[in-house]
Formats: structure tokens, C-alpha cells, sequence
């Protein structure tokens, strides 16, 4: 492993991997760091990595569990790190507002472990009060817009919940995060699942939902409604496409290039 475009770790050309994978499962497997639900410090690291073979490398070592995703130095606590795999799994305390919410949903045929916990890594600037995550969720609040994520690994689904003002940018944002991580597993097989917006459909707890790739593939194939299987009401394709993208459906017929 090296990595060029890193101020900390371009010096270094790290050979033998065991030795990187045994100093990380150092700090995951801790007993002060598990009991402390993940949290850290770089005097715990002192400790952990006080061997010979480690004391040389700690801050080389903690940036490599950074750039893996693996940890997070809390903001505005300087040198205090979260390791998002060890939070507990108890879902944090906290009101939401269910009215007029953005929402999508991702659902995988087999969905490796890791993709919230890098998620929440990744976007861990924006944790309201940095307090509201847990091991399966997180809330962000970014531009006075909340975000509620929730990963149900048993049912291989990740929902997504926006509410507030600018819904449609932190649906991006976060849209935009989740694709990234989509794209470092190869053959990763999953769907995106847009609400129904149908007068039926807006107050049930679980509304229809329809495949993004469906609808964008409808569209470009000018067939301009589709039928809610829970009403059986037409539905105009380019206005739930609208509903969860940033970038709108052209009025000509054409789909935005950002969107197709």
C-alpha cells in the first residue's frame, strides 16, 4: 500500500499487510475502546500501540484507519476519535417531523457490512449536535436541513429521510456519498427506490415504491405515467423522478443529463 496524495502516509510504502490489519484490530478489539462505545484518544493509542514494532507509527497508523473509513477525529474535540463500528447499537433519542419528507430507500441483493459506518465517516462534519449517531443510523443536519439514515442490515436496506428546507441539495449530498461507496465493491448489486406519490400512497407508513432505473428508463422511452400498484392511480413519471433529484426532468421530454 502507498499513498502518494497523503501528506502523512507518502513517505511510507507499507509491505506487509498483516502488520497494518494486526495494528487496527488492536484498537477494534480493545477493551477500553469498546467499553467507551468506540471513542478514543490519542493517548489510548499510546497505550495500544506501545509495542516496539508500533511506537514509531501511531500517527501513521491512525491516518491509515482514516483513510479506510475506519475512525473519525470528532470535530472541534481535538486528538478524541470515533470508531463508528463500536457505537452502540441502541438508536439515539430524538424528534422528527414526519410531514413533507424527501425519501429514498436503497435496497441490495447482498449488502456487505460497512456501508453506513463509512457513510457516517464521511459525512461525520455534519452529525447534529455530533451526539445523534448510532451503529445503524445517523442524523445530519447541514444548511438547517435534517437527515435522518438508517441502515436495517437484516432486511439489506438503507432509508433515507429528509426533512426541513433544502431537502433536495442534502439528498444529493448524501445520494452522491452512498454511490461513492457503491462503487468501491465490484458487482455490488442493489436498487434505488423512489416513494410513490399518489394521494393513497402519501399516508400510508409504506408507501409503493418504484425503481429509479425504471422510471428514468420510462421516461426516455416517452411513456410519461405509470400505475401505483397500491391504487391503481396513473402517476406522472417525471414529477417522482423530480421528487427525489436535485437536478428536475426537462419540460421537453428529455431527462437532464445529470439525472440519466
Amino acid at each position: 500500500m502507498h499513498f502518494q496524495d497523503d501528506s502523512t502516509l507518502k513517505h511510507y510504502v507499507i509491505l506487509k499487510l498483516e502488520w497494518a490489519t494486526t495494528a487496527v484490530y488492536k484498537v477494534l478489539d480493545n477493551q477500553t475502546v469498546n467499553q467507551n462505545l468506540g471513542c478514543f484518544t490519542k493517548d489510548d493509542l499510546e497505550d495500544i500501540w506501545k509495542s516496539g514494532e508500533y511506537a514509531d507509527m501511531r500517527d501513521e497508523l491512525l491516518q491509515l484507519m482514516m483513510r479506510f473509513k475506519l475512525c473519525y477525529e470528532i470535530p472541534g474535540r481535538r486528538d478524541i476519535y470515533i470508531a463508528p463500528q463500536l457505537l452502540s447499537i441502541e438508536k439515539a433519542d430524538y424528534t422528527w417531523d414526519d410531514r413533507h419528507n424527501l425519501i429514498l430507500r436503497y435496497t441490495y441483493t447482498f449488502m456487505p457490512k460497512g456501508i453506513l459506518t463509512r457513510f457516517i465517516v464521511e459525512t461525520h462534519p455534519w452529525i447534529e449536535q455530533q451526539k445523534l449517531v448510532w451503529k445503524n443510523g445517523v442524523v445530519l443536519n447541514k444548511d438547517q436541513t435534517r437527515a435522518e439514515i438508517i441502515e436495517n442490515y437484516n432486511q439489506r436496506e438503507i432509508k433515507i429521510r429528509v426533512a426541513v428546507n433544502r431537502t433536495k441539495e442534502l439528498m444529493a449530498v448524501i445520494t452522491h456519498e452512498l454511490e461513492k461507496i457503491h462503487n468501491s465493491y465490484e458487482g455490488l448489486q442493489y436498487q434505488t427506490l423512489v416513494p410513490c406519490n399518489c394521494k393513497n400512497c402519501k399516508n400510508l407508513p409504506t408507501p409503493y415504491s418504484y425503481s429509479l432505473d425504471s422510471l428514468k428508463k420510462r421516461f426516455n422511452a416517452s411513456r410519461y405515467q405509470i400505475e401505483c400498484e397500491n391504487s391503481y392511480e396513473m402517476v406522472d413519471v417525471r414529477r417522482l423522478i423530480d421528487d427525489v433529484l436535485f437536478q428536475p426532468a426537462k419540460a421537453d421530454g428529455e431527462i437532464n443529463p445529470q439525472v440519466a
